[in-house]
């Protein structure tokens, strides 16, 4: 038992020494996510503890990329660019009066994440590993810049905090308006804050045994055919991400645009889209006081054509 012990002992002195003898070549990693707040003393810093004070968020612009990114375990599948501080208080306002001032207060500030991020530029990660329309076998990876924003972990990621947000024509700026207002949304529903109704979950494109199919064949019957509004990787699609892409595009068209883009019996071949569209409208007004047809009717506004 002594001889035990003495091994034991001895193999403790020496992890501790080699410990030491290393200690000089460790070089430790770039902080993922610890920031100060606020990030500085300008105006627009003061606009953005505002921000804090009335809803409890942290809006940062100096960050680096696995900060943005960083998801505990993963890394999200977008890259981002630092805000430009010319125009961060452009963003400011802009995520303020289209989005926040949308909806109840009180709403707002439980549905915010701790962090919003203003990128000068977010690009999503794109990879597609399938079947091509004559069966060979292909791989494709791409970056695909001017995403308008995000969800991420505990976070959303806005990405036009730069002089381009004022360069964007009625149709871009729907489409970042929507993907904002979306990412809020999808935030709850990461958070538990906002449910998926049940006659939503039993229609979804998820929970289809052929998607894997569905999404390689002919439009007649892709990814359309089983209600998705756009391509996923039939891999990886959850419910909630079904679900974010009809909050996001119900925000982005109006109406009578939805129907004309995606009611047709071309698009829609399965008849989902039909389905599900009144469930998300009607479930997000009638339980959480978020009416679509209201932020959609809703002006775009920006700060300087303000002033």
């Amino acid at each position: 038992m002594k001889h035990l012990y003495l091994t034991v002992l001895i193999g403790l002195c020496l992890g501790v020494s080699f410990s030491s003898c290393n200690e000089d070549d460790l070089i430790p990693s770039e902080d993922n996510h610890m920031m100060t707040f606020p990030q500085g003393d300008a105006d627009y810093d003061k606009e953005i503890l505002a921000v804090y004070n009335e809803y409890g968020t942290h809006m940062i612009y100096d960050f680096n990329d696995n900060q943005f990114r960083w998801e505990v375990t993963s890394q999200l599948p977008y890259m981002s660019e630092k805000g430009d501080t010319d125009y961060v208080s452009d963003a400011v306002y802009f995520i303020q009066k289209n989005c926040l001032e949308l909806y109840d207060k009180d709403l707002v500030k439980e549905l915010l994440p701790y962090r919003i991020f203003l990128a000068s530029n977010i690009s999503e990660i794109w990879n597609y590993s399938g079947y091509a329309a004559d069966w060979s076998w292909v791989e494709e990876h791409d970056t695909i810049p001017g995403v308008g924003a995000i969800c991420g972990y505990k976070s959303i990621g806005f990405g036009f905090t730069s002089k381009r947000l004022n360069e964007l024509d009625n149709d871009s700026l729907a489409i970042v308006k929507a993907e904002l207002n979306a990412s809020l949304i999808a935030s709850g529903v990461e958070n538990g804050l906002i449910e998926i109704p049940e006659e939503f979950d039993a229609l979804a494109a998820a929970n289809k045994d052929n998607l894997w199919y569905a999404n390689f064949i002919d439009a007649y019957s892709g990814y359309n055919s089983v209600g998705l509004l756009e391509y996923a990787d039939p891999q990886t699609i959850t419910v909630a991400d079904e679900f974010n892409q009809y909050v996001k595009y119900l925000i982005m068209l109006t109406d009578e645009e939805f129907d004309s883009r995606f009611l047709n019996s071309t698009f829609d071949a399965g008849g989902y889209v039909a389905q599900k569209k009144p469930i998300v409208k009607n479930w997000l007004k009638e339980k959480y006081g978020i009416d679509i047809e209201e932020i959609v009717n809703k002006p775009i506004l920006l700060k300087f054509k303000s002033e």
